[in-house]
């Protein structure tokens, strides 16, 4: 089999002209980031090559000829001028785009030759943005505070002739200028468009010692070497109003700056790497057809390429080329509704901060289960590249965007209104995409049946908060996305299309296998579910946060115990918005302080505490600033000293309600009576060798008894699940 791909070169300026022309052959594929590069590191990267340095080489992705009408890989053209403002779609690009021939699509390099482009392409090609970018860049500095109203203005690079007399003044020809002090983005006063009112505009007005740099970048490429320039120089002064007498300090700098800088920069030999097409790659074999043989590998080379593909300090994303065909099909109006979704979701759960592509990945969950059209289950990566599934699935989006929009931010809500929070009380998104799949099939289900979806949405609404809990916490317990998960997910998307091709008019009827299915699920997940918690322990102590959905889950079993638990975590010592974490009853420290300790180094008790500190019978749900694990001082001085008396707060009942026996709670400490008052303090040398005897003891039995407990809330739920 032959490469994937070829090394190849070309001149700067050709693929310069190549990206910036009216009928641009150079594209940037819609998946990569925006343009990024502020204006002082455009006027970096110009004094690099004019100073003869490489411009760096390129990832290139050849599409081959494509033919009219043909349809592209999502792709957007260069910018002849940059908004860092809103603008109206399509302004400032660079033209139309080619329709046939070969089109490349810059991979990797987007950024420097998006630069040469505003720089040196055109007469006015330049950057529109807000007056602070502009004083960020140009002083070097972060401007603080806002402006009542943001203005703007369009940049475009000149070169300061004032400076750059001085600059070469009686030394021209040894050409020593710093170009990057010769350089400046100034501001055209009669620029149509031009809205900057400050007081202080960032950019300098154009003014007869500005020449702009794109001029000069084209007199090299329209002059053949050797051909004097003195004329065509008198012509482009005269052109920008310089003065006559100050010339003689010009016609030779120049000269030399375009003949022995910008000539060489132009003609630099850029070097890349050319992504082959199909019919070159290797992938596909002479005399069969592409689309049958060939092409799928070849997609799927192409897609990991992408997604292995370092750009800008992390890597591109699958949901990422999902996201670019979504715009394609469903047009900004699709990107900006699923951008709406995210945020919406972010404000329901804290702890979301989804982006994007993670919302793109939930959504092909629900259209695979949702779309009766869709046999295959959720997108695979053969069919990100050529696009066709996808745009499928963006039409879908858009013809049911209301059912799936609220499907799904109704189903986080339950979620997060069952206390059950990401990353705390469950660790994959999939289950709660599986959820809102399980929503929104039924609705579509309801609305084809033609019920009246506000009653009937809001008795499965019913269903789906009596075993949301069961559903999110047996799934992370059981591990089901740790292994195989496109398999897993794919199976029970296979399951929701089965229910929902059901056919039947009766909207009760309808309710009834939704639920049915849904209690199939959790029931699924019994036996690993019950091995995980049976098995429950963490070798180190930074492993304990791994309790927090099981000590969550066992806190509310009894009304009393979560009481207490709430009164400790929501005390007024500290802010309400404290993060609550799972620590230590007996703190690891004062564990191994004892087990240190020459007194007790014959005693197996003292060593076995320390193997018994970080499990699940030692822990509790605390407040951060507790921190019990990493100091010595015992549980009983922080709830008497820091919670005792707050929020009518009483130690012993807390203790009590836990199952925190006080060998746990009072190890390591005495009551001692000052003023009439009796609170406890830490006093090491108190603890004997029946102290640690029974704190082992107890951290056993609280052990065991927080697993009793939830094993029989699974076998409870279960028995539910089969009635």
């Amino acid at each position: 089999m032959s490469e994937i791909y070829k090394t190849d070169e070309a001149k700067l300026h050709e693929l310069i002209t190549r990206a910036s022309s009216s009928n641009a052959s150079i594209l940037i594929p819609e998946l990569q980031r925006p343009y990024v590069w502020n204006p002082r590191q455009v006027i970096t990267l110009v004094d690099s090559i004019l100073r003869g340095w490489p411009f760096g080489s390129l990832l290139m992705w050849n599409l081959g000829d494509i033919q009219p009408g043909a349809e592209m890989f999502p792709n957007r053209a260069f910018w002849k001028i940059f908004p860092g403002i809103e603008v109206p779609e399509g302004e400032g690009k660079v033209g139309d785009r080619a329709t046939t021939g070969g089109i490349w699509m810059v991979l990797d390099g987007q950024q420097r030759l998006q630069s040469l482009i505003l720089a040196l392409s055109a007469a006015e090609a330049g950057m529109k943005l807000p007056d602070t970018d502009w004083r960020e860049s140009i002083e070097n500095r972060r401007i603080r505070g806002r402006a009542a109203t943001q203005h703007w203005q369009q940049g475009e690079l000149y070169l300061d002739l004032d400076k750059f007399k001085e600059q070469t003044s009686g030394k021209y020809v040894k050409d020593t200028a710093e170009y990057s002090d010769c350089l400046v983005w100034a501001c055209r006063d009669n620029h149509p468009g031009t809205k900057s009112t400050a007081s202080k505009q960032p950019l300098v007005s154009v003014g007869k010692q500005h020449l702009r740099l794109s001029s000069l970048w084209d007199l090299a490429i329209t002059t053949p070497s050797g051909v004097n320039l003195e004329t065509k120089i008198h012509n482009l002064l005269d052109s920008h109003s310089e003065p006559n007498v100050d010339r003689k300090y010009l016609l030779e700098p120049l000269q030399n700056l375009i003949d022995r800088r910008i000539k060489p920069a132009k003609d630099q030999v850029v070097q890349f790497l050319l992504l082959e097409p199909l019919e070159s790659s290797g992938y596909h074999r002479p005399g069969e057809e592409s689309s049958q043989n060939g092409l799928d590998p070849y997609n799927v080379a192409i897609v990991n390429i992408f997604t292995r593909l370092n750009q800008g300090g992390r890597s591109l994303t699958k949901e990422e080329i999902t996201f670019a065909w979504i715009k394609i099909a469903w047009n900004t109006e699709g990107a900006a509704a699923i951008e709406k979704l995210c945020d919406d979701l972010n404000l329901i759960d804290r702890n979301f901060k989804l982006k994007a592509d993670d919302v793109v990945r939930m959504l092909s969950i629900i259209w695979s289960a949702a779309d009766e059209q869709r046999v295959k289950g959720p997108l695979q990566d053969n069919e990100l590249i050529p696009g066709i599934e996808v745009q499928k699935m963006a039409g879908w989006l858009r013809d049911n965007w209301h059912l799936v929009d609220s499907g799904f931010t109704t189903t986080a809500k339950i979620v997060f209104d069952n206390k059950l929070e990401y990353q705390t009380h469950y660790q994959s998104l999939n289950a709660l995409s599986l959820l809102a799949a399980w929503r929104v099939a039924r609705d579509i289900s309801l609305k084809k049946a033609n019920a009246t979806l506000n009653i009937h949405q809001e008795n499965g609404d019913n269903v789906l908060d009596a075993w949301v809990q069961p559903w999110m916490t047996l799934s992370h317990w059981a591990g089901v996305w740790g292994e195989r998960t496109n398999e897993k997910v794919a199976e029970r998307v296979k399951e929701l299309k089965l229910v929902s091709k059901i056919l039947s008019t009766n909207p009760v009827a309808i309710n009834k296998e939704f639920e049915s299915l849904l209690k199939k699920w959790v029931v699924d997940l019994t036996t690993e579910a019950k091995q995980y918690i049976a098995n429950l322990s963490a070798d180190r102590r930074s492993d304990v946060r791994r309790y927090y959905s099981a000590l969550d889950l066992w806190n509310s079993l009894v009304p009393q115990r979560r009481a207490q638990a709430d009164k400790a975590v929501l005390s007024k010592h500290s802010a309400s918005s404290e993060k609550v974490e799972v620590d230590h009853i007996v703190s690891y420290k004062l564990a191994e302080r004892v087990s240190n300790d020459d007194r007790f180094k014959n005693f197996s008790s003292a060593n076995e505490l320390l193997d018994l500190i970080n499990s699940c019978g030692n822990c509790a749900l605390l407040k951060k600033n507790f921190n019990i694990s990493r100091s010595d001082t015992p549980l009983w001085v922080f709830l008497t000293t820091k919670l005792k008396q707050i929020n009518d707060f009483q130690p012993e009942d807390y203790a009590r309600e836990l199952g925190i026996d006080i060998s746990m709670s009072k190890f390591g400490t005495i009551d001692v009576i000052e003023d009439n008052k009796t609170f406890s303090k830490i006093d090491f040398e108190s603890i004997t060798e029946s102290d640690i005897a029974a704190c082992v003891q107890a951290i056993k039995m609280r052990d065991k008894l927080v697993k009793k407990e939830l094993l029989e809330k699974i076998d409870q739920w279960v028995n539910f699940a089969s009635t």
